[in-house]
This record gives structure tokens, sequence and C-alpha cells, in this order.
């Protein structure tokens, strides 16, 4: 369904736009109880035309390498490969994250960028 999403198929969307409406509604209660307030919303989904473009670059610039099938970056400075295209076509965590730290140095103009994750969603 993912790769569905991806592609921009109709009903995928609809049924994430709704998933997207029911969890704002609880980020707001959270936000509104911490006294948070004028947030600017970027999602993960706002990189998702981003994404080909950026993967393409780094293609060009020799960074990606094609393992089983997927396209990955290999660093010194873990042994697992960052997946930035996964072998059905789709992309994952690694894209949206690759992408999003492109965006905010390039694009935000950020000196330093301090990206946080947990691993709810490790496979």
């Amino acid at each position: 369904e993912v790769v569905a999403l991806q592609s921009g198929d109709e009903y995928a969307r609809k049924a994430w736009q709704i998933c997207c409406d029911i969890s704002r509604k609880s980020f707001e209660e959270v936000y509104k109880r911490l006294g948070i307030e004028g947030l600017k919303e970027q999602g993960e989904s706002f990189y998702n035309d981003m994404i080909g473009p950026i993967v393409e670059k780094l293609e060009k610039d020799g960074l990606v390498v094609e393992s089983n099938g997927a396209k990955c970056i290999f660093t010194d400075i873990d042994e697992v490969p960052m997946m930035v295209v996964k072998s059905d076509g789709g992309y994952g965590y690694d894209s949206t994250d690759v992408t999003a730290v492109w965006y905010r140095l390039t694009q935000l103009h950020a000196d330093e960028v301090v990206y946080v994750t947990d691993l709810g969603q490790e496979t």
C-alpha cells in the first residue's frame, strides 16, 4: 500500500488523508496541553515529491550502490546501509530522512541539524 500511496493512487491517498486528520487532532490536543502554538506542519509527506529527484542526484554523484535489488548508500559510520529505494521500488524512512536533511540544509539554510529518531519502526 505504501508504493500505491507514493505513486499517487487515489484510494490510498484518501485513506491516508483520513489517518492524517485523525492524528492531527490528537497532536493538537497534546500541543495545546504543552502550550505550543503556531507550528508549521511538515510531515513526511511534505518531502514525497522531492525524494525521486534527490535519489537521482545521489545516483549521479555516485553515492548510491545497488544491493540485492535495492538502492543503498554505504558509509564508514555504520555497517548497515541507508536504503534510499527498496527492492520493490518504494521509498522508505531512509529516503525521507535523506531528503528532509537535504531540504533543511539547502532550502532552509540550516547551520546545524539535529536529527532524532527512535527504534519504534525498526524492522
